[in-house]
C-alpha cells in the first residue's frame, strides 16, 4: 500500500503502510469539486457557442439589412464613431448596444466600453472580408468553421495580419452584368409566353420594360436604350420570390421570423446543478438555457421561453385551408438542434423561396417523431425540422396563454391610425429604448390611448369595444409591435386587453394569423402578472388522458 503525507517541507510516498482514512466530509468535498469541474467545462462550452452564435447573428443581420441602412439606423439612435482603425465600429456598437460615445459618461467608462466593443468590430470586419468562405453555411457548419479558424482570437489575428500586408488585394465588386444575371437566376424571375413580338425585345439581351395594369389590360413600355448599368441599378428592387411560394412555406417563414424576433433564446435562473441548501446562485453559477420553445398544438404554433416565469408568447395559426401536414391530435415541439440549422434559412426570404418547388416540403412520421423536410434548389441548403412529441420534453417546461384569457376591451386600428401610431408614439419609444418604462394602455370611447410613465396620454382613433386599462413594460411593446408591423399584413392592427394578465396584439397575412402576448403589470406593483400563463410540461407517466395531464397546463 502507499501512503502520501504532505508537509510544508517534504512530500514522501512510503509503501506498505496503512492509508490515512479520510472523514465523510472529505468525500463530499471531493464530489463537489468533481461536479464543479463538470459544470465549468459545460459553462465554457456554452459560453464559446453563445459567443459564436452572437458573431454569426450580427454578421447575418448586417448582410440581411445592408450596412448603410444599419449604420443610418445607428446614427438615428445616437450612436456615433470617429474610429479610423475599426472599419465596423459603428455597426458593432449599435448591434451590441455598447455606446462608446454616449454623452455624460466618464473617460474611464468610455475606455471600458471601447475595450468591450473592439473585438466585435474586428470579428465583424473579418467575417465580412471572408464572407465567401462561410456566408453560405448554416450555424452548425459555421460553428465548425469558426472553431477551426481559432474562434474570436484567431479571426482577429488573421484580420490584423492581413491588414498589415502591403500587397493587400481589394475585394472585387460585382459587375453590372453579374448583378443582372443573378436577378434572372433568382426565384423572383417569371417566365412569360414566348410570343411577345409586339414589345420589340432584343433577343438574348436584358432590357428594362415598364408595365402598368388598368381596366383595359396590361400596358408595356420597352426601354431599349437603358444599358447594363441602368438595368443593374434597379435589379435590387426585385421581389424575393417568396410571394408566389406555397402558403405552408410562407407560414414556416413567418413562424421563424416572428418567433426569433419576439422570443429570443436566453438563459434561465435555474442552475445546471442543484445547489447546496445554504447556497445562493451568483453571476458565476452555470444556469440552464431558456431557449424559445415552439409548440404545435394541432392547429397552430405557440412560442414561449423555456424555464421562464415571465415570457412573451407568440401564436402563429395557419389560415383555414393551409395544411402544414402535421397531425392535429398530438402536441409536439420543434427540436432545438434542427431549428438552429433551418431558422436562418427560412428567415431569409430569398433563401426560403428556394424551398417553393413542387416537392419543396414533405412531412414524414416515424415512431411518433415528425420530420418536416425542406428540399432546396441548392442541395446544400436542404434540411429538416424534427418535431418530437411532448413525451420527449423530459424535465423542461414552458408556458402558453391560459384558456382563462378573457379580454375586457378590444381596439382595431386601420392603416391610417397605424401609420400615425408608428410615426409618433412608437418612434418616440424607439428613441428612448435605452431606458425601460411603464406604458399605460387604455381602450375606451372609440379610441386607444398610450401613456409613457408620467407623460401625457396619446390617443389614436380605433374601432373600440369595451373599456379597460393596464400597464405593460416598454421593452415588451418594442419587441412585439415593430416585429408585427414589419410583416406583409392583409388587415388591420388589433389589440385585446385583459387587465388580469395579458395584452394581445394581432395581425393577419395571406397565410396565417399572428398574435403576440405580453404580460401586464400587477395592480399597484411593478412586477409582471403570471395569472394568465399556463405551464406546459411532459405528460405524467400514467394512463390519464392528455387533457388531464400537465402536458396542456400545469
Amino acid at each position: 500500500m502507499t501512503i502520501v503525507t504532505t508537509d510544508t517541507d517534504h512530500v514522501t510516498c512510503e509503501a506498505d503502510q496503512r492509508a490515512i482514512v479520510l472523514p465523510p466530509a472529505a468525500i463530499t468535498e471531493a464530489t463537489q469539486l468533481q461536479r464543479q469541474t463538470g459544470d465549468l467545462f459545460a459553462l465554457e462550452g456554452t459560453a464559446t457557442e453563445n459567443r459564436a452564435k452572437l458573431h454569426f447573428d450580427i454578421f447575418n443581420y448586417v448582410e440581411r439589412y445592408d450596412r448603410d441602412a444599419v449604420e443610418e439606423l445607428a446614427r438615428d439612435n445616437e450612436f456615433s464613431s470617429t474610429s479610423k482603425a475599426l472599419n465596423c465600429h459603428l455597426l458593432a456598437q449599435f448591434l451590441t448596444g455598447i455606446n462608446v460615445n454616449e454623452k455624460g459618461i466618464s473617460q474611464a467608462e468610455k475606455a471600458s466600453r471601447q475595450t468591450r466593443v473592439r473585438p466585435f468590430a474586428l470579428v465583424l470586419e473579418g467575417l465580412r472580408k471572408r464572407r465567401s468562405e462561410h456566408a453560405h453555411l448554416e450555424f452548425d457548419a459555421w460553428l465548425k468553421w469558426y472553431l477551426r479558424e481559432g474562434q474570436q482570437v484567431g479571426l482577429i489575428k488573421q484580420l490584423v495580419g492581413e491588414s498589415s500586408k502591403s500587397d493587400k488585394v481589394p475585394e472585387a465588386k460585382p459587375t453590372p452584368d453579374s448583378i443582372v444575371e443573378d436577378a434572372f437566376e433568382s426565384a423572383a424571375a417569371v417566365k412569360l409566353p414566348g410570343d411577345l413580338s409586339d414589345l420589340d425585345l432584343i433577343p438574348g439581351r436584358p432590357m428594362l420594360v415598364m408595365l402598368r395594369q388598368d381596366a383595359s389590360g396590361i400596358i408595356a413600355v420597352p426601354l431599349p436604350k437603358a444599358g447594363s448599368s441602368a438595368v443593374a441599378s434597379v435589379a435590387g428592387y426585385r421581389s424575393t420570390g417568396l410571394e408566389r411560394a406555397p402558403a405552408p412555406l410562407r407560414v414556416w417563414h413567418l413562424l421563424m421570423t416572428v418567433g426569433m424576433a419576439i422570443v429570443p433564446d436566453a438563459t434561465s435562473d435555474e442552475p445546471i446543478s442543484a445547489l447546496e441548501p445554504d447556497d445562493e446562485p451568483n453571476e458565476a453559477t452555470p444556469m440552464l438555457p431558456a431557449n424559445a420553445i415552439y409548440l404545435w398544438d394541432g392547429s397552430g404554433f405557440s412560442v414561449a421561453s423555456a424555464r421562464s416565469r415571465d415570457t412573451r408568447i407568440v401564436e402563429v395559426v395557419p389560415l383555414h385551408g393551409v395544411d402544414l401536414g402535421l397531425s392535429h391530435g398530438t402536441v409536439r415541439f420543434i427540436d432545438k438542434r434542427t431549428r438552429n440549422t433551418m431558422a436562418a434559412r427560412l428567415i431569409q426570404p430569398t433563401i426560403c423561396a428556394g424551398y417553393g418547388g413542387e416537392k419543396g416540403i414533405s412531412v414524414e412520421d416515424r415512431n411518433g417523431r415528425a420530420r418536416v423536410k425542406f428540399a432546396h434548389t441548392d442541395r446544400e441548403l436542404s434540411g429538416h425540422l424534427a418535431l418530437p412529441t411532448l413525451a420527449e420534453f423530459r424535465t423542461n417546461w414552458t408556458s402558453r396563454v391560459s384558456t382563462h384569457f378573457a379580454p375586457h376591451a378590444e381596439a382595431i386600428m386601420d392603416e391610417a391610425a397605424v401609420i400615425e401610431f408608428t410615426s409618433t408614439f412608437l418612434a418616440m419609444l424607439a428613441g428612448k429604448h435605452k431606458s425601460d418604462a411603464e406604458i399605460a394602455i387604455t381602450i375606451s370611447d372609440g379610441k386607444i390611448a398610450f401613456k409613457r410613465d408620467k407623460a401625457k396620454s396619446t390617443p389614436f382613433a380605433a374601432e373600440a369595444a369595451g373599456s379597460a386599462t393596464a400597464r405593460v413594460m416598454q421593452s415588451d411593446l418594442l419587441a412585439v409591435v415593430p416585429s408585427l408591423l414589419a410583416l406583409e399584413r392583409t388587415g388591420n392592427l388589433s389589440w385585446e386587453l385583459d387587465p388580469k394578465g395579458l395584452l394581445m396584439v394581432e395581425v393577419s397575412t395571406d397565410a396565417a394569423i399572428i398574435r403576440a402576448y405580453v404580460q401586464t403589470l400587477e395592480e399597484g406593483r411593478d412586477t409582471r402578472s403570471r395569472s394568465l400563463l399556463d405551464r406546459v410540461r411532459a405528460p405524467l407517466p400514467t394512463s390519464a388522458s392528455l387533457a388531464e395531464t400537465p402536458a396542456l397546463a400545469a
